[in-house]
């Protein structure tokens, strides 16, 4: 009698504790982060006048941007870049991203 029963309660905790590592939500690999609005970053640039290591967050956010706003962009691109390039330059990047800005 307790050897049936002592059978049926392990496989029942096998089956009850074992998640899989399914249930566990503090994983986030494979979601999508969220990208900040080019408009946003270009403000941000206003200010801090870096653009560093950054580049490459900035030219996926224009990209986003010319996906939903094609003729804009198409307009904008030289001037985005000379944004970019004058990376090295905080007073320079500060001046370009203020004259960007408004045309976002």
């Amino acid at each position: 009698m307790l050897k049936p029963l002592l059978s049926v309660f392990l496989l029942a905790c096998l089956c009850v504790g074992c998640g899989g590592g399914q249930g566990g939500s503090s994983s986030t690999s494979g979601t999508p982060q969220a990208v900040v609005p080019l408009k946003t970053q270009v403000e941000g640039l206003i200010t801090g006048g870096m653009i560093g290591s950054s580049r490459p967050m900035y030219e996926e956010s224009f990209t986003e941007y010319a996906k939903t706003n094609p003729d804009k962009a198409a307009k904008l691109k030289k001037e985005f870049d000379d944004v970019l390039n004058a990376d090295g330059d905080p007073e320079l990047v500060k001046k370009r991203a203020a004259a960007l800005a408004p045309k976002l």
